[in-house]
Formats: structure tokens, C-alpha cells, sequence
């Protein structure tokens, strides 16, 4: 089993609320020829300023893409 932590730190000069800093936990672990892995990833961003406004025609739904997450993976090398 293997664990990866992660933490950055982005810096706006020009306007300094979009700075934030983001992190990673994660476990990965081998299961013969696949490595499966989970991790959580989360940032201290300002969701007021980090939203996503979905494409669809006439929608108003917001999507704060600054919290709290959680990421599963699978992969296999050949």
C-alpha cells in the first residue's frame, strides 16, 4: 500500500481572495496486475469565486468546483 499527500499553494498577485491552496490524501494499493486508489481532495478557495455554470441553454444552476472531493481510481500497466 502507498500513500500519497499532496498540498500546493497558488498565488494571485494581482487580486489576492483567488489565491488558495489545495491538497491531496491518497492510498493506492496493487491487487495483481490493477492498482486501485482512493483519495480526497479539497482546497481553501473561495467557492463565491470558483463556480461553474453548467452550458445548458437558460440554466442557472451553479456548481461550487472548490469543495471537498473524493476521486477513485483504477489502472493497470502494460
Amino acid at each position: 500500500m502507498s500513500l500519497g499527500l499532496h498540498y500546493g499553494r497558488q498565488y494571485v498577485r494581482s487580486y489576492a481572495p483567488l489565491s488558495y491552496a489545495d491538497y491531496k490524501i491518497g492510498l493506492t494499493r496493487p491487487f495483481g496486475a490493477v492498482t486501485l486508489g482512493a483519495a480526497v481532495v479539497g482546497t481553501d478557495a473561495e467557492s463565491r469565486f470558483y463556480r461553474y455554470t453548467p452550458t445548458t441553454a437558460g440554466s442557472r444552476e451553479t456548481e461550487n468546483v472548490a469543495r471537498l472531493g473524493v476521486v477513485l481510481s483504477a489502472s493497470k500497466t502494460f
